[in-house]
């Protein structure tokens, strides 16, 4: 019997030898593919310009990551401007557009599901450092493509899932659940028009979910280290 139990613990754990390196090697050419680490570890601020299209209405953008400390992401709508910005400790929304006076703090489980915003290119460069986990998720079929998966697992508890293309190993879509007005929703995203940047690494201009369409028109790298775009402002 002793003999037995020994043999199912050897299984055991060469089965998940092979799991952790099947999704090591799935994130390694991911990497490789956007741009390789040492490319992606020199981008410190991302900002992104465009548009958005959500119910027939095109809403001028600006997206700005400064890496691993926050995001803030400004909305135009009718000449005038709200945002979303989260940190890693805190974050606000102000919608003046819809009748808020002033920024509102997000609660703690708000804050938590913008986790994977906090990265300008790529949540998986350094990821076992941050604290985050992965493992292999059922692959799934996105535009006729038979495509691998990786579930990751945020330090907090967050999870996103990633789906990649076999030929490129980019991004083509993203699987997370998000808390919306009160009740849970998952979200599906579809990543598309990528292009490598001067820099050397390469991203999605095109983010495409249930409902709405970013299209972006300029990308600006390491152009925005200072901190000072996560402060909340009422105007």
């Amino acid at each position: 019997m002793k003999k037995v139990f020994l043999s199912v613990i050897a299984i055991l754990v060469v089965w998940a030898g092979k799991a952790t390196a099947q999704v090591d090697d799935m994130i390694n050419k991911h990497l490789t593919a956007i741009g390789g680490e040492a490319a992606l570890k020199n981008v410190t601020s991302l900002k992104v310009e465009g548009n958005l299209e959500a119910q027939g209405f095109d809403i001028p953008f600006t997206k700005t990551v400064v890496q691993g400390k926050g995001f803030k992401e400004v909305l135009s709508v009718m000449g005038t401007d709200g945002y979303i910005l989260a940190r890693v400790d805190s974050g606000w929304n102000f919608m003046p557009f819809m009748g808020q006076s002033g920024p509102m703090a997000m609660g703690s489980d708000e804050l938590r599901q913008w986790s994977d915003e906090l990265d300008a290119v790529s949540n998986f460069v350094d990821y076992k450092s941050k604290g985050c986990t992965a493992v292999a998720a059922d692959a799934i079929t996105v535009e006729g493509k038979q495509c691998p998966g990786v579930l990751l697992t945020f330090k907090n508890g967050y999870k996103k899932t990633f789906y990649f293309d076999p030929a490129t190993w980019y991004v083509l879509r993203t699987v997370c659940t998000k808390v919306i007005q009160g009740s849970e929703t998952e979200m599906q995203t579809d990543y598309s028009g990528y292009e490598k940047l001067p820099e050397g690494v390469v991203i999605a201009k095109k983010i495409s979910g249930e409902s709405a369409t970013y299209t972006i028109n300029k990308v600006t790298v390491n152009g925005a280290g200072d901190t000072g775009v996560l402060t909340p402002v009422s105007k």
